[in-house]
């Protein structure tokens, strides 16, 4: 109880995308320069809200919320096929840490047995583990890395 209560503490009613998980509340640094005002602005990281989604879950009074915050931050996959590591109403980050979300999937399955959820987002959650298979296996070894496209993004 003291996790999902702890958990809670973020939880925010969006009017346009449905009770959200925000790492952060607002536009901090300016990162999301579309923002016209304080009214809805926020920051999704990507294994932040993920594991906030699986903390949520854990009993059956939290399920449906961890099912929105869950379904939220798959649901911002990009084009290119991954969760972005960070995601604002208007801006996604350009790169994206290894796909946590598939065994965040699987628990919330093995605890509530609900397919209607697996049938949802399994697509996305393929395409972001194919995603990092093909741009995280680096020859000739054919090891995964973690990274991104420049020095500040190899961290993620």
């Amino acid at each position: 109880m003291a996790v999902q209560a702890g958990a809670m503490w973020n939880l925010v009613y969006n009017p346009l995308e449905s009770v959200i998980a925000p790492v952060i509340r607002g536009n901090p640094w300016g990162w999301d320069p579309a923002v016209l005002s304080d009214d809805w602005p926020y920051v999704l990281f990507d294994w932040d809200t993920h594991f906030a989604a699986l903390m949520l879950s854990l009993d059956a009074a939290g399920k449906e919320l961890g099912y929105s915050v869950l379904i939220q931050v798959v649901k911002a996959k990009s084009a290119e096929g991954f969760v972005p590591n960070g995601y604002a109403p208007t801006r996604k980050s350009t790169h994206s840490q290894p796909p946590v979300g598939s065994k965040v999937l699987l628990e919330m399955y093995r605890r509530y047995r609900d397919l209607w959820l697996v049938e949802l987002l399994l697509d996305d959650l393929l395409d972001w583990s194919g995603w990092f298979l093909e741009e995280r296996t680096l020859p000739p070894l054919n090891m995964t890395a973690l990274g991104g496209d420049d020095m500040q993004a190899a961290r993620y």
